[in-house]
């Protein structure tokens, strides 16, 4: 096996294995990925099809994948590799405790004069403005006194002890010692390991040192979308993807209008003159988009348009295919048992296969609040390219009544509610949310979301970390909907197990057993009654026992969750159940706030239906007492 190269996945590049991260390499060394300037690129790694994303993100970038390649049986490697530096640099002994600046360097034996072993120092300095060097550890043993001892560059002189629980650094010369938490570096010799360039820090740049087993060391900024009509839909073979995909032509024709003989193309792409005329022209006119211009909130719309029109001439060969399931489930509303959960669901569809589009926009250091702190994935932002991978999988798509909502959400209890939730998202500057509009309905469906997630878990088998969402929250634009989907690298997509529970008999089992769950926690009443928690205080009602999934599941890192939205308090706040009852014709005179929850009525009904058995009460007794049973005997 050659140990010079590693192999790692694409989803891993762009996340904790990214540009800028540090890694354990085959040598058990620590690493750092170089940036894309390092990488050899070539025309066939651009991803395709993706203009309405880039134009909704506002990127004018190309996407591509990260160059590839493969070990043989022989050790040598097939294609082409991303480049790493050992990082830290900075190594001690592991018997005496002296610190080596810089024992790489022309190939060094890693071996201390007293016949230790030396092993790179777990700790390095990085700023909030995305810098990471290693640290100067000189500074930091005498960062208590006059500065008379200089730094030798030459001699191992420093000795770590990291037997304490915070590691101290003192120098053997003149007995001066530091703590590394209570010193905070202002002066970088390197902007990153492999980036030679000094800086000085200001005021305003926190720098700190740091394990390099620190989360807040790398903190990757990704976007995800999904590739949906016109664009989806767009054949292979068809005559207009060949013309674009040949670069030369295409700069030839459509770019630079140079005059051409088609006789030429036409012998190239079998097709007749007219065909290849007309191919040129559409191009012109702007296939596939034809001159949209996409912002990110229509990036959102479109997905959801597509996601509720129904496509009756859809092949499984394109990219987007999708069965709706609507209107079978609204037959589900002659069962007792299902009507209330029927009236709140306007579209169920299932998405038997999409394909999603992840984008690395570069990473952050020790806080991701500031979107001026972003490092791109070529640092300086110069490049043409963005690193992208493309995923394939299936899903579920629901959307809630928005008569259901808009009653709810004019509630002013509900407004105050999130109106605290809008005040701490502006306080903590958290860039998780910044293209995101804090209302009810956005609280309520990512709530909803988890809780999905969690009985998917259950139902498909598939575990938590391997379940996304998508949030089409919008009351300007009428959307309410929730898309939750697994994906993967492989182009043959999922094994089906997720889509499958979009079947209306399926799916109303699904909602019901989540909205159970989102009655009692095993944390209640504590849980309950938080008026805050987590990362400053950006959820309620929600923990890690009844409503936080896994961290890769959630798109939003595990905020802005709270169960009261879904199952009321004794506070005031209205429970979504009784807005959908004051829909029914038949409670017209019914109160908001005076009933029972949607699952507690399912659960009451089952529990009256054996009631019922037992005493042989009759049937219109039970119709017509029903709200009365369960609000005094339940």
């Amino acid at each position: 096996m050659n140990n010079d190269y590693m192999k790692r996945r694409f989803s891993h590049l762009l996340s904790y294995a990214g540009i800028g991260s540090i890694i354990r390499d085959n040598n058990k060394f620590f690493t750092t990925l170089k940036d894309i300037k390092s990488w050899i690129i070539s025309d066939d790694l651009e991803i395709k099809h993706t203009k309405r994303i880039r134009d909704s993100l506002g990127i004018n970038k190309k996407l591509i994948f990260p160059p590839t390649g493969d070990i043989n049986n022989k050790g040598e490697l097939i294609g082409t590799y991303l480049q790493s530096t050992i990082f830290p640099k900075s190594c001690f002994c592991k018997k005496c405790g002296l610190i080596y600046q810089n024992p790489f360097k022309d190939n060094q034996e890693l071996k201390c004069k007293c016949g230790g072993n030396l092993e790179q120092i777990p700790h390095c300095q990085v700023s909030s403005n995305g810098y990471m060097d290693d640290v100067l550890w000189h500074n930091v043993a005498h960062q208590n006194n006059d500065g008379n001892c200089k730094r030798d560059l030459q001699n191992a002189y420093l000795k770590f002890n990291n037997h304490e629980q915070t590691p101290t650094i003192t120098c053997k010369k003149c007995g001066s010692s530091g703590k590394i938490d209570s010193y905070f570096p202002k002066y970088f010799s390197k902007i990153q390991p492999w980036i030679s360039q000094s800086k000085k820090l200001d005021d305003k740049q926190k720098a700190q040192i740091l394990s390099i087993n620190d989360s807040r060391i790398y903190i990757p900024k990704k976007t995800a979308a999904l590739v949906i009509p016109p664009e989806s839909r767009i054949s292979k073979n068809d005559l207009r993807e060949m013309i674009l995909n040949n670069e030369e032509l295409y700069k030839k024709l459509i770019i630079n209008k140079i005059k051409f003989r088609p006789e030429i193309y036409m012998h190239k792409f079998k097709c007749t003159k007219d065909e290849l005329i007309n191919a040129i022209n559409d191009i012109k006119n702007g296939y596939p988009d034809y001159g949209k211009d996409f912002t990110k909130l229509d990036l959102l719309k479109e997905e959801y348009k597509a996601l509720t029109t129904k496509f009756d001439d859809m092949d499984d060969s394109e990219d987007f295919v999708t069965k709706h399931y609507t209107d079978d489930f609204k037959k589900l509303s002659d069962i007792e048992d299902a009507k209330f959960l029927v009236k709140i669901v306007s579209n169920l569809v299932s998405v038997k296969k999409l394909r999603e589009i992840v984008i690395f926009n570069g990473f952050y250091r020790i806080e991701a609040d500031i979107k001026e702190n972003l490092v791109k994935p070529d640092i300086d932002g110069s490049s043409k390219y963005l690193p992208a991978i493309e995923l394939f999988g299936e899903g579920i798509f629901f959307s809630l009544d928005e008569r259901f909502l808009k009653i709810w959400e004019e509630n002013s209890t509900i407004k105050n509610r999130t109106s605290e939730f809008k005040k701490r998202i502006n306080d903590s500057h958290n860039s998780a949310f910044e293209n995101v509009v804090i209302e009810p309905r956005f609280l309520l469906l990512h709530t909803l979301s988890h809780l999905i997630i969690k009985e998917l878990v259950i139902n498909s088998g598939y575990p938590e970390a391997s379940l996304k969402e998508r949030i089409y929250s919008s009351k300007i634009n009428n959307m309410a909907g929730i898309l939750i989907y697994t994906s993967v690298a492989d182009e043959i997509g999922t094994l089906g197990g997720i889509e499958q529970n979009a079947k209306p008999e399926n799916f109303i089992k699904l909602l019901n057993k989540a909205l159970q769950r989102a009655l009692w926690c095993s944390m209640d009443p504590v849980c309950s009654e938080q008026t805050g928690q987590g990362v400053a205080w950006l959820n309620m009602a929600a923990c890690h026992a009844c409503v936080l999934t896994s961290e890769v599941s959630c798109s939003y890192s595990n905020l802005c969750l709270d169960r009261i939205f879904i199952k009321g308090n004794d506070r005031g706040v209205p429970i979504l159940s009784f807005i959908q009852n004051n829909l029914k014709a038949d409670v017209r005179n019914s109160e908001i706030g005076d009933g029972m929850e949607v699952v507690i009525m399912d659960s009451s009904i089952k529990k009256f239906r054996r009631f019922n058995r037992k005493f042989n009460i009759k049937k219109y007794i039970f119709r017509r007492y029903y709200y009365l049973i369960t609000k005094f005997i339940f």
